[in-house]
Order: C-alpha cells, then sequence, then structure tokens
C-alpha cells in the first residue's frame, strides 16, 4: 500500500492509510514526491532542482525531516511495517511507477487544502488521484479532509 504525503500532511490521511493497512495485512510505504525537483536521467537515484537559482533545501534535508515526522507518528504504531520513499517529478507518473516496482495493492492520498489557492492550483496541475485512477489500475482511496469531520481514524 502506497500513501502520498507530503510536508504538513494532516494526520488523518496517515491514520486511514495504517488501518487499511492492518486490515490488508499489507507494509505501508510512505510515498513523497518533489514536484520541484526533477530526477536524473543518468541516475534515477538523484535529482536536480527546476530552478537551480532558486534557494532550496537538500534532498537529503527534507527526507530526513519527513522521515523524522513519520517516524514520531508510526510510535504510536509499533506493530506497523513501514518505510519512506522520497520521489522527485510529477507526482502521479512517480506515484504509479513505484506501485508497479513494488506491486503495491493500492493507493491513499487525501484531498487537496480548501480554498481558492488550492482550487487554481488543481486546476493547472490537474488532481493526483484523478489522474491515477485514469492511469493505473490499482484502486485509489482518497481521504475527504473537511476540518473537524476527521479528528479520528476512520476505521476506529
Amino acid at each position: 500500500m502506497i500513501v502520498a504525503i507530503m510536508p504538513g500532511i494532516p494526520k488523518p490521511v496517515l491514520e486511514t492509510g495504517v488501518e487499511y493497512a492492518k486490515a490488508m495485512g499489507s507494509k505501508i510505504v510512505f510515498a513523497h514526491v518533489a514536484t520541484d525537483r526533477v530526477s536524473s536521467p543518468s541516475n534515477p537515484d538523484t535529482s536536480h532542482p527546476l530552478d537551480p537559482t532558486a534557494q532550496r533545501i537538500s534532498m537529503e534535508t527534507a527526507k530526513s525531516a519527513i522521515y523524522s515526522a513519520l517516524d514520531a507518528f508510526m510510535s504510536d504504531y509499533p506493530e506497523a511495517d513501514w518505510e519512506l520513499v522520497y520521489l522527485s517529478g510529477l507526482p502521479d507518473q512517480q506515484l504509479a511507477h513505484l506501485a508497479h516496482t513494488i506491486n503495491a495493492g493500492c493507493f491513499v492520498l487525501g484531498t487537496r487544502r480548501p480554498g481558492f489557492r488550492a482550487g487554481v492550483q488543481e486546476w493547472l496541475d490537474g488532481s493526483v488521484a484523478v489522474q491515477l485512477g485514469r492511469r493505473q489500475l490499482r484502486p485509489v482511496i482518497i481521504v475527504p479532509l473537511r476540518g473537524e469531520d476527521w479528528k479520528h481514524p476512520l476505521c476506529s
């Protein structure tokens, strides 16, 4: 199972991913796709910023920060088997490729933040969930994020 994450992701997405993984007896692969970076054609394990003049934190620093936050969150679920995969490029393509590579059973994604700015970004970039649903055959579980509705995991 792949749980798509980003910095600042609401906990209900993670909680839902953990609950579904428990129900399916599956390992959780938390996948972050850095959209401001592109994979190196000669070495897929490295990436370069799209804008080399912009100040960016290193890939290792970003991955370490996300891993630390996930490790703290997952300490409440010591029985869960999980890992973090840090990718770069277009989210739908990278997530679909990862799913094919590890033979993942499904995806868990959250909805975008509410508001005009997020709506415009989704209109310009497209919905990752919709693109995944169209381009591959694995189920896509979408966790609706509506503030107070999601204080508890889906399967409590």
